[in-house]
């Protein structure tokens, strides 16, 4: 009777330590995930959304600080080639938990909400930077497009001050936003399919009504140098390998989940 009574008492706190261990767990994972997501401090602006359209970032961390952006109506889309940058394409699929929509399988989005802002469009076989833009923009969801150049870096305010520009003015709509940093453009999505897109010969908006930011919104970031070379890699800590399920072999980054 009493070994019974003492088993049963070992059997039900196994249970017991089992269900608080996977309860730290699932916690753990929890917070690791919003830590890693995006998190705004600041309201929409006039009701003006922006997507940030990035070709070919240079690696992973681009992406990163696109997300951290603090306007919360904006989205960030990924142009990448497979091809030619397969490694780049399996580190944002397992941070970011990306996987082929159903309706494009060119299309990747993410399987959390918390990552919902960015999408990863594959391009691959094209080479044109203008050809590549325009994909982009058939599966922007807001009004206004963001063209970032791969080798910049945006500052954290930088969007929240496009859609204050944009709301402040006192014309019905704004078309394109002219700003002092080459390879960056910002426009309105609407105007520029009316024009032929971002690949139109003809060129683009040409008779649109433009205002001007006089501030810097991006800063450029140093990719290589003559006594090194940049390698594809990401800032993972051993938090992030135990949350994820991953480790990193030979700079790749290798699922453990069967």
């Amino acid at each position: 009777m009493i070994a019974t009574i003492l088993i049963a008492f070992i059997l039900f706190v196994v249970l017991l330590v089992g269900y608080w261990l996977t309860y730290i767990y699932r916690t753990f994972v929890r917070t690791r995930l919003f830590a890693l997501s995006a998190v705004s401090d600041i309201d929409v602006v006039g009701g003006i959304g922006i997507s940030l359209l990035s070709p070919s970032p240079i690696n992973i961390n681009t992406v990163v600080g696109l997300l951290d952006s603090r306007y919360p109506q904006s989205e960030v889309i990924v142009m990448l080639d497979s091809t030619k940058r397969p490694n780049m394409l399996e580190q944002l699929k397992i941070r970011y938990m990306l996987s082929q929509t159903l309706a494009d399988n060119v299309v990747y989005r993410s399987r959390r909400y918390i990552y919902s802002r960015l999408l990863v469009v594959d391009v691959a076989g094209i080479n044109d930077l203008r050809q590549q833009l325009d994909i982009a923009a058939k599966y922007a969801s807001f009004d206004y497009l963001f063209v970032i150049p791969s080798s910049y870096r945006l500052l954290p305010y930088a969007v929240g001050r496009v859609a204050e520009a944009i709301a402040s003015q006192n014309m019905s709509k704004v078309d394109r936003i002219e700003v002092g940093e080459d390879g960056v453009e910002i426009v309105s999505r609407v105007e520029l399919r009316k024009s032929g897109g971002f690949a139109s010969k003809s060129g683009y908006l040409k008779r649109s009504r433009s205002i001007c930011i006089a501030e810097p919104l991006i800063v450029e970031k140093v990719a290589e140098n003559s006594h090194c070379l940049l390698i594809e890699r990401s800032r993972y800590n051993f938090w992030d390998f135990l949350a994820f399920k991953i480790m990193k072999y030979k700079n790749k980054l290798l699922s453990l989940k069967k």
